[in-house]
């Protein structure tokens, strides 16, 4: 089972210039799936999204294919369309249902990410990693006392890592690529 701070720290080590909104990011993303995209209509709307996209899209050495983010969550980057190990098709029919199939925001869900965020500032204050925003305190009680919405990677994170990715349930990655999704994805602490 992946802990939180194994979590943090894994991210942390693949990607240096995280920033505490990007640990927000990915703590809303394995806590609440995509639910909040469900908005978008339908299928061919996700696929022009994702075709869209990749015109934008830069290779990432730090990136990996399909990456564990916790609680029964990969993030895919679009390198697997660009691999030819699958289709915009594809990948947006898995993230479609991955959006239908995902919790959202409920009581289980928020405390869940609650729960990571302290495990952030806790492991920030004990000087187990460093943090380099500001006042990383003040950011995460500013967003928890809004209304938790989906937030966007930091500036620095955007310029250095170029993440272009959708975040699929464990299960509809396995049915995409025909093989295990990243060992440890499927359970976690907090």
């Amino acid at each position: 089972m992946i802990t939180t701070k194994t979590l943090i720290e894994t991210h942390l080590n693949r990607y240096p210039d995280m920033r505490v909104d990007d640990f927000i990011k990915l703590f809303y993303q394995n806590s609440f799936g995509p639910k909040h995209m469900s908005s978008v209509p339908d299928e061919e709307v996700l696929h022009a999204y994702i075709v869209n996209e990749l015109d934008a899209f830069k290779p990432n050495v730090q990136s990996v294919d399909v990456e564990a983010i916790g609680h029964g969550f990969v993030r895919v980057s679009l390198s697997v369309i660009v691999k030819g190990r699958t289709t915009p098709k594809a990948l947006a029919a898995a993230f479609k249902r991955t959006m239908d199939a995902s919790a959202g925001v409920t009581e289980k869900t928020k405390s869940r990410f609650l729960c990571q965020i302290k495990t952030l500032l806790a492991m920030h204050d004990a000087g187990d990693i460093t943090l380099q925003d500001e006042d990383p305190h003040q950011m995460v009680e500013t967003y928890v006392n809004g209304p938790l919405a989906p937030i966007r990677h930091s500036e620095a994170y955007r310029r250095q890592y170029h993440p272009h990715y959708r975040v699929l349930n464990v299960q509809e990655a396995e049915l995409l690529f025909k093989e295990d999704a990243e060992e440890d994805a499927h359970e976690q602490t907090c």
